[in-house]
């Protein structure tokens, strides 16, 4: 590109705007929400690294321990699902071994979130929303519930998803899929 001066152009030329290079997303500044994800999204990359190793292993430990124990109280309380149309077993299987999973999942929030406190109330809006979808499950698990309290409670943890993207994309649509997707991956 031609440099873009104060001297006459000949006859005929065409005046040139300067080429202004455009900068990766990622580098453009940032405010408000979307700023401090970034920069939470950068702290806890590189702290990730650090401990994401023993930090996996250790939440897969703790989650086949407790699936070994949710298993063991559902066999002796005879919490069976039954082999029937809608269910992809052929032999009766011991329930509740979610809890298990989610159990070490709220303990990994819980370590993440002292670690790095400002990923803390993200994770405790996250864990809420775990906490009430594997809490319905467990209730029905004991005591069957009709389909519009567990849906209900679907749908108030797929609106705190809903809220933490739209907190830290500011994107409508993207909350309003994420909430979607969820309440239909809950009930499949």
């Amino acid at each position: 590109p031609t440099p873009v001066s104060d001297a006459p152009r000949p006859a005929g030329e065409l005046e040139r705007a300067p080429v202004v290079e455009e900068q990766p997303d990622h580098a453009q500044p940032r405010e408000g929400a979307e700023h401090e994800a970034c920069r939470l999204e950068h702290d806890l990359g590189e702290a990730v690294g650090e401990i994401s190793r023993p930090g996996l292993l250790a939440v897969v430990l703790v989650a086949a321990w407790l699936t070994a124990m949710a298993r063991g109280y559902a066999l002796r309380r005879q919490l069976l699902d039954q082999p029937g149309e809608r269910r992809s077993h052929a032999v009766a299987t011991p329930r509740g071994g979610g809890i298990a999973i989610v159990a070490s999942q709220l303990l990994a929030c819980l370590c993440i979130g002292v670690l790095f406190p400002a990923a803390a109330a993200t994770l405790a809006v996250f864990s809420a929303g775990l906490l009430l979808v594997a809490g319905i499950g467990w209730w029905d698990d004991h005591r069957p519930l009709p389909a519009l309290p567990r849906l209900a409670v679907h749908v108030l943890a797929g609106l705190l998803l809903a809220g933490l993207v739209w907190h830290w994309t500011g994107d409508a649509f993207r909350a309003a899929s994420s909430a979607l997707l969820a309440i239909g991956l809950i009930n499949v």
